[in-house]
């Protein structure tokens, strides 16, 4: 996957490779268990893990299950309580936050199994996987995993090990994401996707 001059229509052609409608995802501080928290683990770290799940879901072809890790995405860390090492925020996010959103798994016509599948992402994204490869959504478990694993180019040291993502795919995304988390890393004021994508042109 090549990084184009306008970095956001890659962007647009992933969410509709995935069938996701950037519009319909806003996030607000207020959302979050913890209203006041820095960007490390914020609304600017969340739509990028979006973004990553779309990219990735298109990179695999694999778009139902790259949108069901974007939705799980959309509420991965809104159930942390500080920003070290919180191994039940996951867990958290999906029992607290999942069925808020009830409105937009509806609409994405999320099966039974689907949702299943998007709360087991949530709660693996942040500690050992218990699903295996070629289990029952271990796809959404691992696009959603490795997205937020890209996502640690917004640390100071970038601890990023290529060889702990999921996917050797996921590996071609490291150069795109940095340069979307360069444009955006100190974003954290209430905002929808749409308008996150239009900050990074």
């Amino acid at each position: 996957m090549e990084i184009s001059d306008k970095i956001s229509s890659d962007i647009y052609q992933s969410l509709a490779y995935i069938g996701a409608d950037p519009s319909d995802f806003a996030l607000a501080n207020s959302m979050f268990s913890r209203p006041k928290h820095s960007p490390m683990h914020g609304i600017g770290h969340i739509f990028r893990t979006m973004i990553g799940c779309a990219l990735l879901g298109e990179l695999l072809q694999k778009p139902r299950e790259g949108l069901l890790a974007f939705c799980g995405a959309y509420i991965h860390d809104l159930g942390r309580v500080h920003d070290g090492r919180d191994p039940q925020h996951g867990t958290n996010a999906a029992n607290r936050h999942f069925s808020k959103f009830n409105h937009l798994w509806d609409k994405y016509q999320l099966t039974d199994k689907e949702r299943i599948y998007v709360r087991w992402a949530v709660e693996q994204h942040c500690c050992r996987q218990w699903i295996q490869r070629g289990e029952e959504g271990y796809d959404v478990m691992a696009i959603l995993k490795d997205a937020d694993a890209l996502d640690r180019c917004r640390f100071r040291t970038n601890n990023l090990r290529p060889e702990w993502l999921l996917y050797r795919e996921s590996k071609l995304l490291i150069p795109i994401l940095e340069s979307i988390c360069r444009r955006t890393n100190t974003v954290n004021e209430d905002m929808s996707l749409s308008n996150f994508i239009k900050l990074l042109d």
